[in-house]
C-alpha cells in the first residue's frame, strides 16, 4: 500500500495558521528584537509575532531538546520576552495542530470551527481533522531518546500543560513506536517517561492518522 503523504506542522504551517486565526494584518513573521542596542548583530528573531495581542509563537524543532546550548539560549530568550510583557507560546515539533491544540495555541477567543476548517483545507490540504498526521512520532529518528536531560525536563513540563487530547496522542505514538523498534532508540531511561508509557490512553483522542497503525 502506498504511504499517504501528510504534512507535519513546521514553522511555515504555524505562521500560515496564525494568519487564519488572528488576521493577516496582525501577524509578523521573522520579527527581530535587538537586545543589545550597541550591537545590532545581537538579536532574537521570532517565528511569529502578534504585537497587538502581545503573543509570540515559536516553532521548536528537535535541536531545542537535544542541544544544551540551544536549551540554555531558549531559557534566556523566554525570560527576555516575558520581561517585555509578551506571552511566548512554543509549538513543539512533535505536536500537531488538532482542534484542541488550535484553541490552546491561538486562544479560545480567536478560535472558531470555521477558521479551523479553513486551516485544514488551506494549510494541511485535508478535509477533516481525522485525516491529519497525529501528534507524536511516526517514522522520525529524532525521538526523545536523543533528548538532553534538560530537554527531557522540558518535554515533561510541556506535556503537563498541553491539552489532554494532545498528550494522549503523543503517548500513544511512542507506545506504537516501541512495538516496532528497540526501546532504547525511542525513549530515554527516565522514570517520568516510563510512567507515561504505562498510561492507558483514551481512544477518543486517537482519531488521527498514524502510519504504524493504519499501514499494518
Amino acid at each position: 500500500m502506498a504511504r499517504k503523504k501528510l504534512k507535519r506542522f513546521r514553522e511555515k504551517e504555524i505562521v500560515e495558521s496564525a494568519i487564519i486565526f488572528y488576521n493577516r494584518s496582525l501577524v509578523e513573521p521573522q520579527k527581530s528584537f535587538y537586545y543589545d542596542q550597541t550591537n545590532k548583530s545581537k538579536k532574537y528573531v521570532v517565528d511569529c509575532l502578534v504585537e497587538k495581542r502581545k503573543v509570540i509563537i515559536e516553532y521548536d524543532g528537535p535541536v531545542h531538546y537535544n542541544d544544551i546550548w540551544k536549551i540554555k539560549r531558549d531559557q534566556k530568550r523566554y525570560q527576555y520576552f516575558n520581561d517585555l510583557g509578551y506571552r511566548v507560546k512554543p509549538f513543539p515539533y512533535y505536536c500537531a495542530l488538532t482542534r484542541d491544540m488550535a484553541k490552546y495555541l491561538f486562544g479560545e477567543k480567536y478560535y472558531s470551527d470555521e477558521k479551523y476548517n479553513q486551516m485544514l483545507k488551506q494549510v494541511c490540504k485535508v478535509n477533516v481533522e481525522s485525516e491529519i498526521l497525529g501528534p507524536g512520532w511516526h517514522t522520525s529518528p529524532k525521538t526523545p531518546a536523543n533528548f538532553h536531560k534538560l530537554g527531557i525536563d522540558r518535554f515533561c513540563e510541556e506535556l503537563d500543560v498541553l491539552p489532554d487530547s494532545q498528550k494522549n496522542a503523543i503517548i500513544y505514538s511512542l507506545q506504537l513506536y516501541i512495538k516496532d523498534e528497540s526501546r532504547e532508540l525511542i525513549v530515554p531511561d527516565d522514570p517520568r517517561i516510563n510512567k507515561l508509557l504505562n498510561i492507558k490512553v483514551d481512544d477518543k483522542h486517537l482519531q488521527y492518522y498514524y502510519y504504524r497503525r493504519e499501514e499494518k
